[in-house]
C-alpha cells in the first residue's frame, strides 16, 4: 500500500511509463538544481560525491533512451567514474 501522502500529491498507481518517467524527471530536476553548488559534497554512498551521483544519474537516463529507441547501449558503471 502507498503512503497517504504519496498518492495525495498525485502519485498514485499508472500503468502510463512515459507519464511516470516525466513525473521523475520533474522530480529530479528541481533537487540537481538545489544540488548544483554542492558537487563536490559527499552522499551516503561511500565514494561519491554529488558530481559522482548526477553523472551516474545522467549516464542512466542516456542508458534508458537510448535502450527505449532500440539501440545497443551499456548499463551505467556502478561504480563512480
Amino acid at each position: 500500500m502507498q503512503p497517504k501522502q504519496f498518492v495525495e500529491e498525485g502519485y498514485g498507481m499508472t500503468t502510463d511509463l512515459l507519464e511516470l518517467y516525466g513525473r521523475a524527471s520533474e522530480w529530479t530536476l528541481g533537487k540537481v538544481a538545489g544540488a548544483a553548488a554542492q558537487l563536490d559534497v559527499a552522499t551516503p554512498c561511500d565514494d561519491w560525491a554529488v558530481h559522482d551521483l548526477m553523472s551516474h544519474m545522467l549516464e542512466t537516463q542516456q542508458y534508458f533512451v537510448a535502450s527505449a529507441q532500440g539501440h545497443e547501449a551499456s548499463p551505467p558503471s556502478p561504480t563512480p567514474t
